[in-house]
C-alpha cells in the first residue's frame, strides 16, 4: 500500500502510534461544551507545524514545516520553511505576506480573500468556540485524552469539511485536515505548544521592510 494511502487512513481512524490501544467512546454535546471551555485556557500559543497537501487532479502531495504564534484575540503569525521562506503576518488590521530573505512584503485587507484558509485555520486553533458556532459537529469520539471531531459547516463556502484531533491533557489542537472540492485536502500536524506570553512585537515586521499594497 502506498504511503499516502496509509497516511490517510490513519487520519480518518484516528491511529497515531498507539491510539488504537484506548477505547473508542462517542462525545455528547454537554462533554463537548466541557471540552470546549478546557481550550480557551490559554491567551497565548506558539507550535511548530508539518503541512501535507493534497492535489487531486495531479495526484501528488505537497509538504512543508514552519512555525505558528498566536495571541487572542485574533494576532498569529505563520513561519513557513520551504519552497522558500515566507510569512504571513495578522495584526489585528492588516494581513501582510512577508518574504524575509527579499526584504519586502506585500499587506492586504483584513477582508482579503488572500489568506482566507489561514485565518479559518487561526480560528480553528484560537477559538474553539467560534468554530463552533459556524460548524456542526457530525462525529464526535474520544480515545483515551485525545477527541477526533468532524465538522461541516453550516454554510457552502471553500471548506467542505473538517477533521480535528485535540490533546486533552495538554489542551490544543494538534490536527487539522480541511477538505476542500474536488477530492483536494490540507493537514496540518501541530507539535510542541508552549503557552509562554508573546509580545506586540512578535506580529510586526522589521522597520526597513519595505511594505506595498496590494491591488
Amino acid at each position: 500500500m502506498k504511503f499516502l494511502e496509509m497516511f490517510l487512513i490513519s487520519l480518518q481512524i484516528g491511529t497515531w502510534g498507539t491510539a488504537t490501544a484506548a477505547k473508542k467512546v462517542s462525545v455528547d454535546l454537554t462533554e463537548l461544551k466541557s471540552i470546549q471551555q478546557k481550550l480557551q485556557g490559554y491567551q497565548d500559543l506558539s507550535l511548530k507545524f508539518e503541512q501535507s497537501v493534497f492535489k487531486q487532479l495531479r495526484k501528488r502531495t505537497t509538504k512543508n514545516s514552519g512555525q505558528a504564534i498566536f495571541k487572542k484575540p485574533h494576532y498569529f503569525r505563520w513561519v513557513f520553511n520551504e519552497p522558500e521562506q515566507e510569512e504571513w503576518l495578522f495584526d489585528g488590521w492588516n494581513l501582510i505576506h512577508y518574504f524575509p530573505k527579499k526584504g519586502y512584503a506585500h499587506r492586504y485587507k483584513a477582508e482579503a480573500t488572500k489568506g482566507r484558509s489561514l485565518r479559518e485555520l487561526v480560528d480553528m486553533v484560537l477559538n474553539f468556540d467560534k468554530l463552533l458556532q459556524k460548524y456542526k459537529v457530525t462525529e464526535a469520539y474520544k480515545e483515551g485524552t485525545r477527541v477526533f471531531l468532524s465538522l461541516t459547516p453550516n454554510e457552502k463556502g471553500d471548506i467542505e469539511k473538517v477533521d480535528l484531533n485535540l490533546d486533552l491533557e495538554k489542551r490544543y489542537l494538534t490536527d487539522i485536515t480541511m477538505h476542500f472540492p474536488g477530492g483536494n485536502h490540507s493537514t496540518f500536524r501541530f507539535s510542541s505548544p508552549q503557552f509562554s506570553a508573546l509580545k506586540q512585537e512578535s506580529f510586526t515586521l522589521p522597520a526597513a521592510v519595505k511594505i506595498t499594497d496590494a491591488l
